[in-house]
């Protein structure tokens, strides 16, 4: 019989975790960390060759992982992916809305479709990914939305002013869900 100090401080047996931008970096890294603590894990990112690879590589280590390639930036592609995970799976429990990007040009040579692409990557995709996961994790009541924010978004820093933007509308977006989701039993949360 395991005594408490050896029982896992944190275990997420039996949910599943969706993690968008998931092929590389912050992501790989969230979906590895949520798969040691015993989540499912549905890694999530245009490119189905890497996804697999890096699913591959997770089931080697004895994880449960899975892939979900769409571009969240096509609205109709991010519902009907989010929907694909909870019904593969038979639940949806944790989204990380980790896939983002940036334009570092100067403001003068900044167009307005450069600033449309940054918000609709940052902003606009977390949104919709939001809005679809929350469905099932109401019907469960339960559920935890985690938007990858950036201290830019408070603090500004010259080249980004986009991206900033972007992420400090992000933070916005993450406390007004909480408030909404809260009574459904669903955190949401923008971490920096």
């Amino acid at each position: 019989m395991a005594t408490p100090a050896m029982q896992p401080m944190f275990s997420l047996a039996g949910r599943v975790a969706l993690v968008t931008g998931a092929s590389r970096g912050l992501g790989f890294g969230m979906a590895e960390g949520l798969a040691e603590a015993g989540a499912t894990v549905v890694l999530n990112g245009r490119d189905r060759a890497t996804l697999e690879a890096k699913r591959d590589a997770l089931r080697a280590r004895g994880f449960d992982a899975d892939v979900e390639p769409f571009d969240v930036t096509d609205e109709a592609a991010s519902r009907t992916g989010v929907d694909a995970v909870a019904a593969r799976h038979g639940r949806l429990d944790i989204l990380i809305a980790n896939a983002g990007t940036h334009n570092g040009a100067p403001p003068p040579t900044w167009t307005l479709s450069s600033r449309r692409r940054v918000m609709a990557a940052n902003l606009d995709a977390c949104f919709v990914l939001a809005q679809q996961a929350s469905a099932p994790m109401v019907r469960r009541k339960h559920g935890r939305i985690v938007f990858t924010g950036s201290l830019t978004g408070t603090l500004g820093r010259p080249g980004i002013h986009g991206y900033a933007a972007s992420k400090a509308a992000l933070a916005s977006l993450g406390r007004t869900l909480a408030a909404e989701l809260g009574e459904h039993g669903i955190t949401c949360n923008t971490i920096a």
